[in-house]
């Protein structure tokens, strides 16, 4: 008897990032009566990267929980003050439960047609422990409720054709709550966060300054001044 086995899996590409393909692996392996087994290995997004870094920093680079934990809390104090809407949650029993969420309603405008859509965004920033930083999750709706889905959601983002974001948005499974949300991924957020190692007093603060403009994503000045 013979059997022949299909795999879809993500994998990545050779600087590591995750890439955007169905990797079709098919073998051809007799099964008979002794012990005969197909051995494959299976790489998900949430672990598809080559290096790991522990939580609290010790590898030198990216950001500590502990510090990301500091921003975070320093990012709602503020927001606290201004009326800014950001939110302070954590989920007991994880180790790195803790993030930030805020809602906020934007109108897109798609840039060929000019076409509008007014859609409600709402952004989570949290820390994912196998990149050792910050990661911006979102979800969007429609006014009809429906999810604004990512190809969508790209027609009506021009910068993300203009400045090559398209590649770095993806769909990967919350750091805390493991439900899907878009995501910037994080494979370059290490490089913008050493970038303001030892010159900024809220790194997160400053990723987010760096990222914010592409995701319609509004940073008050008093944030900035907080750096």
């Amino acid at each position: 008897m013979e059997a022949f086995f299909n795999i879809y899996c993500q994998v990545n590409n050779e600087n590591g990032t995750l890439a955007p393909l169905d990797y079709y692996y098919s073998r051809r392996r007799p099964f008979t009566d002794t012990s005969t087994y197909l051995h494959v290995i299976f790489i998900f997004p949430r672990y598809a990267h080559r290096e790991t870094m522990s939580a609290s920093g010790d590898d030198g680079g990216g950001l500590s929980y502990e510090k990301f934990l500091e921003c975070i809390k320093q990012i709602v104090q503020i927001s606290n003050d201004i009326h800014d809407g950001w939110q302070l949650h954590s989920k007991e029993g994880v180790d790195t439960g803790g993030y930030i969420t805020k809602k906020a309603s934007q109108e897109l405008e798609k840039s060929s047609e000019g076409a509008k859509l007014i859609a409600l965004f709402e952004y989570h920033i949290a820390y994912n422990i196998n990149y050792g930083v910050p990661v911006l999750c979102f979800l969007a709706w429609k006014q009809d409720g429906s999810s604004l889905q990512i190809e969508e959601y790209c027609e009506y983002n021009k910068k993300f054709s203009d400045y090559d974001i398209l590649s770095t948005l993806t769909q990967l499974d919350h750091p805390v709550l493991c439900r899907p949300f878009l995501t910037l991924h994080p494979c370059r957020t290490r490089d913008v966060l050493d970038t303001f190692q030892n010159k900024s007093k809220n790194p997160v603060i400053s990723w987010l300054s760096v990222i914010s403009p592409f995701l319609d994503l509004r940073l008050e000045e008093e944030y900035i001044k907080a750096c």
